[in-house]
Protein backbone atom coordinates (compact mmCIF):
# COMPACT_ATOMS: atom_id res chain seq x y z
CA UNK A 1 0.00 0.00 0.00
CA UNK A 2 1.53 3.42 -1.05
CA UNK A 3 1.40 6.17 1.78
CA UNK A 4 -1.91 7.82 1.84
CA UNK A 5 -3.67 5.65 0.14
CA UNK A 6 -6.98 4.81 1.85
CA UNK A 7 -8.07 1.65 2.51
CA UNK A 8 -11.38 0.50 3.58
CA UNK A 9 -12.19 -2.92 6.13
CA UNK A 10 -10.32 -4.90 8.65
CA UNK A 11 -6.91 -5.34 9.41
CA UNK A 12 -4.58 -7.37 11.64
CA UNK A 13 -1.22 -7.47 12.60
CA UNK A 14 1.52 -5.85 14.44
CA UNK A 15 2.18 -1.72 14.34
CA UNK A 16 5.61 -1.43 13.14
CA UNK A 17 5.97 2.42 13.07
CA UNK A 18 3.98 5.56 15.07
CA UNK A 19 5.23 8.37 13.20
CA UNK A 20 4.26 12.22 14.21
CA UNK A 21 3.62 13.57 11.02
CA UNK A 22 2.83 17.83 10.76
CA UNK A 23 0.49 19.90 8.12
CA UNK A 24 -0.18 23.45 7.83
CA UNK A 25 -3.47 24.37 6.48
CA UNK A 26 -5.35 27.55 6.35
CA UNK A 27 -2.43 29.10 8.37
CA UNK A 28 -3.22 26.35 11.58
CA UNK A 29 -1.10 23.53 12.37
CA UNK A 30 -2.28 20.26 12.96
CA UNK A 31 -0.40 17.14 14.19
CA UNK A 32 -1.05 13.66 12.94
CA UNK A 33 -0.23 10.27 14.32
CA UNK A 34 1.05 7.82 11.28
CA UNK A 35 0.41 4.27 12.54
CA UNK A 36 1.79 1.04 9.87
CA UNK A 37 0.65 -2.15 10.76
CA UNK A 38 2.36 -5.29 9.21
CA UNK A 39 -0.75 -7.57 8.14
CA UNK A 40 -1.04 -10.64 5.86
CA UNK A 41 -2.41 -8.50 3.33
CA UNK A 42 0.99 -6.11 3.72
CA UNK A 43 1.21 -3.03 5.03
CA UNK A 44 -1.70 -0.60 5.80
CA UNK A 45 -1.62 2.51 7.02
CA UNK A 46 -3.79 4.87 9.54
CA UNK A 47 -3.67 8.37 10.22
CA UNK A 48 -4.95 10.01 13.27
CA UNK A 49 -5.77 13.16 14.04
CA UNK A 50 -5.13 13.12 17.97
CA UNK A 51 -6.17 16.21 20.64
CA UNK A 52 -2.80 17.86 21.85
CA UNK A 53 -1.04 15.88 24.11
CA UNK A 54 -2.60 12.84 23.67
CA UNK A 55 -0.35 9.85 22.38
CA UNK A 56 -1.82 7.06 20.47
CA UNK A 57 -3.17 4.17 22.25
CA UNK A 58 -1.25 1.83 20.29
CA UNK A 59 2.90 1.08 20.65
CA UNK A 60 5.53 -0.06 18.06
CA UNK A 61 5.48 -4.03 18.23
CA UNK A 62 1.85 -4.51 19.46
CA UNK A 63 -0.58 -6.68 17.62
CA UNK A 64 -3.87 -4.73 16.99
CA UNK A 65 -7.01 -5.33 14.90
CA UNK A 66 -8.49 -2.15 13.36
CA UNK A 67 -11.26 -1.39 11.28
CA UNK A 68 -12.47 1.29 9.14
CA UNK A 69 -15.97 2.46 6.73
CA UNK A 70 -16.25 5.01 5.04
CA UNK A 71 -19.38 6.36 2.95
CA UNK A 72 -21.25 9.78 1.75
CA UNK A 73 -24.20 10.71 3.95
CA UNK A 74 -26.08 13.44 1.57
CA UNK A 75 -22.57 15.82 1.03
CA UNK A 76 -21.25 14.89 4.13
CA UNK A 77 -18.51 11.77 3.88
CA UNK A 78 -18.48 10.02 6.58
CA UNK A 79 -16.12 7.38 8.44
CA UNK A 80 -16.25 4.63 11.54
CA UNK A 81 -12.58 3.57 13.04
CA UNK A 82 -12.07 1.06 15.39
CA UNK A 83 -8.54 -0.36 17.26
CA UNK A 84 -8.28 -3.12 19.34
CA UNK A 85 -5.30 -4.23 21.00
CA UNK A 86 -5.50 -8.15 22.85
CA UNK A 87 -9.56 -7.92 22.67
CA UNK A 88 -9.41 -4.38 24.15
CA UNK A 89 -10.76 -1.47 22.95
CA UNK A 90 -8.10 1.46 22.33
CA UNK A 91 -9.78 3.79 19.92
CA UNK A 92 -13.51 4.49 18.94
CA UNK A 93 -14.39 7.04 16.07
CA UNK A 94 -17.89 7.33 14.62
CA UNK A 95 -18.77 9.89 12.61
CA UNK A 96 -22.14 8.29 11.57
CA UNK A 97 -22.60 7.83 15.85
CA UNK A 98 -22.94 4.12 15.82
CA UNK A 99 -22.63 2.66 19.54
CA UNK A 100 -21.99 -0.52 18.47
CA UNK A 101 -18.59 -0.22 17.71
CA UNK A 102 -17.25 1.17 21.51
CA UNK A 103 -17.80 -2.19 22.80
CA UNK A 104 -18.41 -1.41 26.36
CA UNK A 105 -19.82 1.81 26.51
CA UNK A 106 -23.36 3.64 25.94
CA UNK A 107 -23.22 6.82 23.94
CA UNK A 108 -26.30 8.85 22.94
CA UNK A 109 -27.47 12.00 21.81
CA UNK A 110 -30.41 13.36 24.44
CA UNK A 111 -33.47 13.39 23.15
CA UNK A 112 -35.13 16.79 22.57
CA UNK A 113 -37.87 17.53 24.95
CA UNK A 114 -39.52 20.19 22.95
CA UNK A 115 -38.52 21.10 19.60
CA UNK A 116 -37.67 24.76 19.52
CA UNK A 117 -39.94 26.83 17.05
CA UNK A 118 -38.93 28.30 13.70
CA UNK A 119 -37.34 31.15 13.22
CA UNK A 120 -39.61 34.26 11.91
CA UNK A 121 -38.65 33.77 8.78
CA UNK A 122 -39.44 30.23 8.18
CA UNK A 123 -35.93 28.78 8.85
CA UNK A 124 -35.38 25.53 11.12
CA UNK A 125 -33.74 26.53 14.41
CA UNK A 126 -30.50 24.50 14.80
CA UNK A 127 -29.55 22.71 18.25
CA UNK A 128 -26.30 21.96 19.15
CA UNK A 129 -26.50 18.64 21.62
CA UNK A 130 -24.07 17.30 24.18
CA UNK A 131 -23.10 13.62 23.78
CA UNK A 132 -23.60 11.18 26.54
CA UNK A 133 -20.97 8.68 27.52
CA UNK A 134 -21.27 5.76 29.64
CA UNK A 135 -18.46 3.19 30.93
CA UNK A 136 -20.24 0.79 34.08
CA UNK A 137 -21.00 3.35 36.71
CA UNK A 138 -19.23 6.42 35.19
CA UNK A 139 -20.33 8.70 32.65
CA UNK A 140 -20.02 12.12 31.78
CA UNK A 141 -21.20 14.62 28.83
CA UNK A 142 -19.12 16.56 26.52
CA UNK A 143 -20.47 18.57 23.50
CA UNK A 144 -19.29 21.06 20.85
CA UNK A 145 -16.31 18.43 19.54
CA UNK A 146 -14.34 19.29 22.66
CA UNK A 147 -12.46 16.62 24.29
CA UNK A 148 -12.75 15.79 28.14
CA UNK A 149 -10.85 13.47 30.09
CA UNK A 150 -12.47 10.36 31.85
CA UNK A 151 -11.43 7.94 34.66
CA UNK A 152 -13.34 4.79 34.81
CA UNK A 153 -12.34 1.30 36.52
CA UNK A 154 -10.92 -0.01 33.74
CA UNK A 155 -8.73 2.79 33.03
CA UNK A 156 -9.00 6.66 31.67
CA UNK A 157 -9.97 7.73 28.26
CA UNK A 158 -10.43 10.97 26.36
CA UNK A 159 -13.60 11.42 24.74
CA UNK A 160 -15.34 13.79 22.20
CA UNK A 161 -18.32 14.10 21.07
CA UNK A 162 -21.27 16.69 19.15
CA UNK A 163 -24.34 16.33 17.93
CA UNK A 164 -27.21 18.70 15.85
CA UNK A 165 -30.40 18.37 15.60
CA UNK A 166 -33.05 20.89 13.65
CA UNK A 167 -36.60 21.74 14.74
CA UNK A 168 -39.68 22.21 12.25
CA UNK A 169 -39.49 24.88 9.30
CA UNK A 170 -37.41 24.88 6.24
CA UNK A 171 -33.69 23.73 6.54
CA UNK A 172 -30.77 25.71 5.44
CA UNK A 173 -29.08 24.03 2.32
CA UNK A 174 -26.42 21.29 2.90
CA UNK A 175 -28.27 21.30 6.87
CA UNK A 176 -27.77 17.68 8.11
CA UNK A 177 -29.16 16.03 11.66
CA UNK A 178 -25.93 14.14 13.13
CA UNK A 179 -24.38 12.82 15.93
CA UNK A 180 -20.81 11.91 16.15
CA UNK A 181 -18.34 10.66 18.90
CA UNK A 182 -14.67 9.44 19.55
CA UNK A 183 -12.83 7.86 22.71
CA UNK A 184 -9.38 6.71 23.06
CA UNK A 185 -7.79 5.15 25.78
CA UNK A 186 -4.85 7.15 27.36
CA UNK A 187 -3.62 8.95 30.42
CA UNK A 188 -3.53 12.66 31.03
Amino acid sequence: MRIGERWEGHAEGEVIELEAVSASSSGERRTSTRIVLSSPGGERELLLVLPRGVTAPVTVGERIEAHTSSQVLGIHPVTDLWIRAGGELRLASSDKGDPAIAIGWEIRAPQLSEAPPPKANGMATRVDQAVLFRRGDVFATVGGNLWRWLATADGSWWITGHAVAWGPGNLPPDASTYFRYALIRGAR
